[in-house]
């Protein structure tokens, strides 16, 4: 049973996202950091939902927290899609622990006080996936001076524009470690080349930038490790995949109540009744509805379990496979729901083309459908037994 606090979260998200449904259409045609829908977001605290209580957060559990997310994506996704990478940095570091306590506090209040915006940056052209084991070209050296400075090209950068703290995944010359990096946003060496004109999540910021040889403090770098000791020392972070699945879910569950608003509605001059009542759409309706149900159901007891457990390893899989079966449910729902209004769902009036569209983004999000499947039977081999309860 839900506490009364989770209950009201919720509520508050479907408030937020009523509010910003109204502009998804304006910003997916005029692509641009979503500032009201974010200003929103910090009015209501949401910036602070997986921060600890100890300092000041609200500590909400990870299944609350993805139905914000679900919420929050049936009114904008690319708004999900940030505010989601937003939590992910801090429900994993609070979970992890892998920044000294003084950083990690030094953090958090910026982000409390200020309502400071901040997301990882890793993904480069060349580097692929950082879990494949790849060395990123980005980089932090000495200058002749011996200054310690950063330099290389990130892509993919999710709210770039909006936001306040970038934490870069790069590659310590010095040490010949891989580290993150704290970096202000706003330092002078930092360009942001307005990249993105991607399918879908039009408004989700996610630009290319360049640290051309920006100051680094030794105080900055949260931590770094070697690479041969990446996958031993650093522990899984669930909070991205499970994260990422909530979106996709969002958008097939809004993607179905427009479809159910259409159906009931709908009635063609030949028909006698709303073509709802037609065998064929029952039955496409039902499948979408016990797609949705069981993949929602999936993800969030995965996320419950993934709370209360404190072996987390044998969960892994189910981790991968509630991602995986969200994204692939956003995929399905989205191309039936486009199948069944037929040509108006071509019309960008109508939106059902906008969620078609968003829906293909969780599908290049890691871990990737080759990937999760392997992930998935790796476990298998190494535990036979497996009872396929969570």
């Amino acid at each position: 049973m839900k506490q009364k606090k989770d209950v009201l979260l919720l509520q508050q998200a479907s408030k937020i996202s009523k509010k910003i449904k109204a502009r998804a259409k304006y910003y997916d045609a005029n692509p641009q950091y979503q500032k009201k829908n974010f200003d929103l977001l910090k009015k209501e605290s949401f910036l602070k939902l997986a921060i600890p209580k100890s300092i000041g957060g609200l500590e909400a559990p990870l299944s609350t927290i993805l139905n914000t997310q679900i919420e929050i994506a049936r009114g904008d996704a690319s708004t999900a899609l940030g505010i989601g990478m937003h939590h992910i940095v801090c429900g994993y570091e609070s979970e992890s622990n892998l920044w000294s306590t003084k950083k990690r506090d030094r953090v958090f209040e910026l982000i409390i006080s200020k309502n400071y915006l901040i997301n990882n940056i890793a993904s480069e052209e060349k580097l692929g996936s950082p879990k494949g084991g790849g060395k990123p070209q980005t980089k932090i050296y000495k200058d002749k001076n011996g200054i310690l400075k950063l330099k290389g090209v990130k892509n993919w950068a999710t709210l770039s524009t909006g936001l306040d703290l970038l934490i870069v995944y790069a590659y310590n010359s010095e040490s010949k470690n891989l580290c993150r990096i704290l970096v202000n946003k706003n330092d002078n060496n930092i360009l942001i080349n307005n990249s993105w004109n991607g399918l879908g999540m039009r408004s989700s910021e996610s630009h290319e930038i360049k640290f051309d040889n920006t100051i680094v403090q030794n105080s900055n770098i949260l931590y770094e490790y070697s690479a041969s000791k990446q996958n031993n020392k650093i522990p899984f972070n669930a909070w991205f995949p499970l994260v990422i699945g909530s979106i996709s879910l969002g958008i097939a569950i809004e993607a179905r109540t427009k479809l159910l608003s259409f159906l009931t509605n709908r009635k063609p001059t030949g028909y006698k009744n709303t073509i709802g009542e037609i065998p064929f759409i029952k039955h496409q309706l039902g499948a979408i509805d016990s797609k949705i149900m069981i993949s929602k159901n999936f993800l969030l007891n995965t996320a419950d379990a993934w709370g209360n457990e404190k072996n987390r390893k044998k969960l892994i899989p189910y981790v991968i496979a509630a991602k995986r079966d969200a994204t692939e449910t956003g995929v399905h729902v989205t191309d039936l729901v486009m199948r069944l209004v037929g040509g108006i769902g071509l019309e960008k009036e109508n939106e059902f083309e906008r969620l078609f569209r968003d829906a293909r983004s969780g599908l290049i999000n890691p871990p990737i459908e080759a990937r999760a499947l392997e992930s998935i039977a790796n476990s298998a081999l190494t535990n036979k037994d497996q009872s396929f309860l969570l």
